[in-house]
């Protein structure tokens, strides 16, 4: 099995330094209970102890990962109607690769690799919503939609002088994006249309970021009901619940006997990443049950270099009605992980996206799991 590590080290030239963060050509792979839980207006705080329920998930299909985008992937695979998709990168092109689980049918869509109406040369992310697929290009700064066939349908610019930071992670509903920003914004709210800030959240930070850093990031979702969902990238480990005007709802923590490394910038000469243990990088909601790692990778630094520190992985499953930890999910696969992300979720499945690195005697994995909905879990679905 041929083995296509994720990357996490994006390459700038320093005399661009700022102009690079500042834009989303530096796009980082961010891949990125029960009784216990007492309860507030701000705040919903969980144990993790024994009164969790513990549950084995059951897998369904295992899909190898080939040719995988070469930046910020986490973001570039989901679940729709069914199936699970992921982007592929070529030299001249990018292609949306389809597989549902349950009959082992695939299918592509290409995309070409330009300037041009429907092209793009870096893909940020891709979701798939009300049978449109959305590609937002950071190095063109537009968000390019297509149909389920990848015919070319819109496109809107994403204007810098709109005071739009450079986007971590985004979600999106009808013309509104929800993102987080790179820089200084922890939550914002972009109109596609008008291409204006309606409103933003700061992290804290007002500079570009330097060497050592303290890194502010959150992986979003949203629901129907209007809330957004921000987990976050640093311990402590804990979502935020927005409404849709970002302002505060409450937030939602787990205490656990866990030890996080501070996730910190690491800028030097040709590199911009980052390094730590990232907590929630990303997230999956379906009928008001939340999915999350309690850690989704954590990244080494020694000078100049980089490497993945493998880990005992588990999922997180949260009855946002009550705000609290309802069950944690194991796999076999968990025991030995260097990133475990969450793909998606729906009725009948879970998806997760697992990478372990190759070592002696161990040819390591690169895949997509999909895993049945547990009962205990279907239980806690609404409508």
């Amino acid at each position: 099995m041929k083995l296509i590590p994720p990357v996490f080290v994006i390459i700038k030239k320093r005399r661009k330094m700022r102009s690079s963060i500042m834009t989303g050509a530096a796009a980082l792979v961010l891949l990125i209970l029960s009784g216990c839980a007492r309860s507030s207006e701000e705040a919903v705080v969980s144990r993790m102890d024994d009164s969790v329920q513990t549950i084995a998930l059951q897998e369904v299909a295992r899909l190898e990962v080939r040719d995988f985008v070469r930046s910020n992937l986490v973001m570039c695979m989901g679940l729709y109607e069914g199936e699970v998709y992921y982007l592929q990168e070529f030299e001249d092109s990018f292609r949306l690769f389809f597989f549902h689980p349950e009959t082992g049918r695939t299918h592509t869509v290409t995309f070409p690799r330009g300037k041009g109406p429907g092209e793009f040369l870096q893909a940020m992310g891709v979701r798939i919503q009300d049978r449109t697929i959305m590609i937002p290009d950071f190095f063109m700064k537009r968000l390019n939609m297509f149909s389920l066939d990848g015919s070319f349908t819109d496109s809107f610019q994403m204007d810098a002088r709109s005071g739009l930071d450079s986007i971590l992670d985004f979600t999106l509903e009808g013309e509104t994006l929800y993102y987080c920003g790179m820089r200084e914004t922890l939550v914002g709210k972009y109109d596609v249309r008008s291409m204006t800030v309606e409103k933003t959240v700061s992290n804290g930070n007002h500079d570009v970021p330097r060497d050592g850093d303290p890194f502010s990031g959150v992986s979003l979702v949203k629901d129907k009901e209007g809330f957004l969902y921000a987990g976050h990238i640093n311990a402590p480990y804990r979502i935020t619940v927005f409404n849709e005007d970002l302002e505060t709802v409450k937030e939602i923590r787990v205490e656990n006997r866990e030890e996080y490394v501070p996730v910190k910038w690491a800028i030097g000469p040709g590199f911009t990443s980052n390094a730590g243990d990232h907590v929630i990088s990303t997230m999956a909601l379906h009928k008001g049950v939340l999915a999350a790692p309690e850690c989704s990778l954590r990244i080494r630094r020694q000078g100049n270099r980089f490497s993945l520190e493998d880990f005992r992985g588990t999922l997180y499953v949260f009855d946002m009605a009550r705000g609290a930890l309802a069950l944690v999910l194991t796999h076999p696969l968990f025991e030995h992980v260097s990133i475990l992300s969450v793909v998606g979720m729906d009725e009948g499945h879970l998806v997760f996206y697992l990478y372990r690195q190759p070592e002696k005697g161990d040819e390591g994995m690169n895949a997509i799991v999909v895993c049945r909905v547990p009962p205990e879990m279907k239980g806690l679905f609404r409508g």
